[in-house]
């Protein structure tokens, strides 16, 4: 029985320093961006606003930073005392609201098509899953009949890694003409992919993306990031918010010189959008076109990730990057399970969880 005890007081150890890494680098960042924008990020707390603050986290044994609610509600005038802290987020709700042992298997982009058979997602090329070579409906491949598969095919497409991505690393754009492959434009051989991706990866079409997304940008597929939230076994559509490329990158991450921008309930396209520093924007830097006058449509968009969700079981707060189609279909392109992104949320609609803020606390922490 010595053995498991060690184990387990290990594992404890391993969890208590990895939360405390997490929560240093969030107040380090949040401290930075408040110290250097004081003029900017200058709202004050009035007492009656801290004392609910202090009122809806009592009785959870939590140590709440508010500079948080001041950092967002200095850009989106939003007063309210349900805003998420950061390190609470990331440290606490996320693990509670979804099984972590079984994050990473669930992530896996590759098997995307099993989770959700019949769903719209990009037309995949081949896969790499775990080394070995398939095709897009898992029939095995040898390496001959993979780098084949590619000489065949011409046109864009994206390579990316199945498993492990943040922030859109190492996605990048291919062109396949004539039996060569360009990646970012440089030609390359197979060999090179393979050297650069290693394992674990995806080769996916690129799209031809609706005129209202690609208007904005029209280099990047731009994605639409929603997060749901299962409570009290129904499926609830939380949030959303628009996300471009920018500065000829082929992404739309944010933290990868992209730019975010909230959607009004009619799918127009909030007055101003953000960058990674949080500078606000009210028209696109390339294109000049302004954010306000864009309307996407989103007539069903609720239906689609509401459904998505009801497959999976395991994880009850899910981050969902769907793209529109040149006939404004929905695309699944990524779903995110862990590090789902908190603050564009929370700058753009106000407290992540609005009404179910009490509910989801208490079945947090009560």
């Amino acid at each position: 029985m010595i053995g498991p005890t060690i184990n387990n007081c290990a594992r404890r150890t391993v969890e208590s320093l990895r939360k405390w890494k997490i929560s240093f680098i969030l107040h380090r960042e949040i401290n930075h961006i408040l110290r250097l924008n004081r003029n900017k990020y200058s709202f004050r707390l009035d007492l009656d606003l801290e004392r609910e603050i202090r009122r809806l986290w009592s009785g959870y044994n939590k140590k709440i930073h508010t500079k948080w609610h001041i950092f967002y509600i200095s850009i989106n005038g939003i007063k309210d005392h349900r805003y998420i802290p950061e390190d609470i987020f990331y440290n606490e709700i996320e693990s509670k609201l979804n099984n972590m042992d079984l994050q990473a298997g669930y992530d896996d982009k590759n098997m995307y098509s099993r989770l959700f058979p019949r769903v719209k997602m990009p037309e995949t090329l081949i896969r790499n899953i775990h080394g070995r070579y398939l095709d897009d409906v898992y029939n095995a491949l040898d390496k001959t009949n993979a780098i084949k598969r590619l000489n065949m095919s011409r046109g864009f497409y994206f390579i990316k890694p199945a498993i492990g991505t943040c922030g859109g690393t190492n996605v990048s754009k291919i062109l396949l003409e004539d039996g060569k492959i360009y990646l970012d434009e440089h030609l390359v051989s197979f060999h090179e992919l393979e050297t650069r991706y290693k394992q674990d990866f995806i080769i996916q079409k690129a799209i031809q993306q609706s005129k209202k997304t690609g208007c904005v940008y029209p280099l990047s597929l731009n994605t639409i990031r929603i997060i749901t939230l299962r409570l009290n076994n129904q499926i609830e559509y939380l949030s959303a918010y628009f996300r471009m490329g920018n500065n000829g990158a082929c992404i739309d991450n944010v933290c990868y010189q992209g730019i975010a921008c909230g959607i009004n309930p009619d799918g127009r396209l909030t007055d101003t959008g953000t960058d990674r520093y949080y500078n606000t924007i009210e028209n696109h830097p390339v294109t000049n076109m302004t954010f306000n006058k864009i309307c996407l449509p989103l007539d069903n968009l609720e239906a689609f990730v509401k459904q998505l969700h009801e497959k999976l079981l395991h994880f009850d707060l899910i981050s969902w990057d769907v793209a529109l189609d040149e006939d404004n279909t929905p695309l699944l392109i990524e779903m995110n399970l862990k590090g789902q992104g908190l603050n564009y949320h929370q700058i753009f609609n106000g407290p992540l969880f609005g009404p179910y803020t009490e509910e989801v606390l208490k079945r947090c922490f009560g």
